[in-house]
């Protein structure tokens, strides 16, 4: 028996940086709300928008750019939205780990990816220090709490930055698969481009919908969600 859908084909998909549909839902949306944090702060499309340009200025002025890799090591949270929106609009890549690794399984897979930046919480900022003395690329640490004040002083737009959706990794998970450590799975924008695509075309959510997100962030069912 052969499965089919039950949607139409969405294909072609659109070739284009994936952070940009946040830009989207920004534009048509800018005052509704996109995140509540466990503490039952709200934030809109609009702010995390303009939040996430602030990152991508951030990391520009930090010296990170395309086809670099920046780590996240952390439970979900809203700053994770910024953190991986900016870097996307920089060209820089995403890699994310199970905020549940110890010093070694961190070292692996920032070693594995060169990774020059990684955004941890404070109390796990422990395990990235010992971790980091394995990884001489890594250049800065920088706790995901504080990606806000981080970037209130930042003015301007981040400079455009070209990419070419169907090579450029976007995301760069890690799957254990069955053997050995885990390894990395590379995702481009076309990729993952194709998956919101495929979210949002069909009749299963739509604007007024509300997603409880417990699913992990670092696996790249919990990202497309």
């Amino acid at each position: 028996m052969i499965a089919t859908s039950p949607w139409p084909s969405l294909a072609p998909y659109p070739r284009r940086n994936v952070a940009h549909y946040l830009g989207d839902a920004a534009q048509q949306f800018p005052e509704k709300v996109a995140f509540i944090d466990p503490d039952g702060r709200e934030y809109t499309f609009a702010r995390m928008w303009k939040d996430s340009r602030r990152f991508a200025r951030f990391l520009q002025e930090a010296g990170i750019g395309k086809g670099q890799v920046i780590a996240i090591l952390s439970p979900n949270c809203a700053e994770y939205v910024p953190s991986v929106h900016g870097s996307l609009l920089a060209g820089v890549t995403i890699t994310s780990l199970n905020y549940l690794y110890r010093e070694q399984e961190v070292a692996h897979q920032l070693q594995d990816t060169d990774a020059v930046g990684m955004l941890a919480p404070r109390n796990l900022m422990p395990v990235v220090e010992a971790a980091r003395k394995e990884v001489p690329t890594l250049r800065h640490t920088w706790a995901i709490e504080d990606i806000w004040d981080m970037i209130e002083g930042v003015s301007g737009e981040p400079e455009p930055v070209e990419i070419d959706p169907e090579k450029d990794i976007a995301l760069l998970p890690y799957s254990s698969g069955t053997t050995g450590l885990p390894k990395g799975v590379m995702l481009s924008h076309y990729s993952v481009s194709a998956n919101v695509s495929q979210a949002i075309g069909t009749e299963i959510t739509n604007e007024h919908s509300v997603v409880l997100d417990f699913l992990p962030y670092f696996h790249m069912y919990g990202m497309a969600v």
